[in-house]
């Protein structure tokens, strides 16, 4: 099963996302977090894609700040920033 984390701005075509799987393999770029609206998985922070607006077929839920910056910082340790 495929998720996405999205994020865009209310102007934006765009939006930005990161799969979420149930299929997890042990990476440290897989960022667990309990959602009630998925099954039990991790978002995959090294996938992450530009897609347009209109390809996102519906709201599925929403990230607490926390939950938010959990995944956020994961990317960003990714993407090699020295901050995280």
């Amino acid at each position: 099963m495929w998720s996405v984390w999205a994020m865009a701005t209310q102007t934006a075509p765009w939006i930005t996302i990161l799969p979420h799987t149930t299929s997890l393999r042990g990476s440290q770029y897989e960022i667990t977090v309990n959602l009630p609206f998925l099954k039990p998985g991790a978002f995959l922070v090294q996938n992450v894609a530009t897609y347009p607006k209109v390809r996102a077929i519906r709201k599925l839920g929403t990230l607490k700040p926390d939950q938010f910056n959990s995944v956020f910082a994961g990317l960003l340790r990714w993407l090699g920033d020295a901050r995280v």
